[in-house]
């Protein structure tokens, strides 16, 4: 008799292969991926204006578009692996223990535990000659 785990990795592989069949009749290929986010990181903008005096539009120059080029530069982060780890602050008291204080930082979500280590943290008060 399967575990419940070897029957969610074959529900999981046969949702794979119907996504990648599915994929590849509407032609959505890797190929196409990963040229889109190479034109991405290349993405510029024009801006416009409408002359009112001239009685005609007006066009700037090709300016870089800061915005789609770091959309796809984190794209192509992702897909190389290159995100670097998490670092998180743990905030240990002498009366606890280290595991506790790892363990109620990992039952948090990340936003929630990053906030409450800023308010845990206490300022040094400067000495008084």
């Amino acid at each position: 008799m399967k575990t419940n785990e070897e029957i969610g990795a074959e529900a999981a592989k046969i949702a794979r292969k119907k996504v990648l069949e599915q994929a590849r009749q509407v032609k959505l290929t890797t190929r196409r991926i990963l040229t889109r986010i190479s034109e991405g990181l290349d993405a510029t903008e024009v801006k416009t204006n409408y002359d009112k005096d001239r009685g005609k539009w007006s066009y700037s120059e090709p300016l870089i578009d800061h915005g789609h080029r770091l959309e796809a530069a984190g794209m192509g982060i992702i897909i190389h692996d290159m995100k670097p780890c998490e670092k998180k602050k743990i905030d240990v008291n002498h009366s606890g223990s280290i595991m506790a204080a790892v363990a109620s930082h990992l039952s948090q979500p990340v936003q929630k535990a990053v906030k409450e280590d800023k308010s845990t943290v206490k300022k040094s008060q400067p000495k008084q000659s």
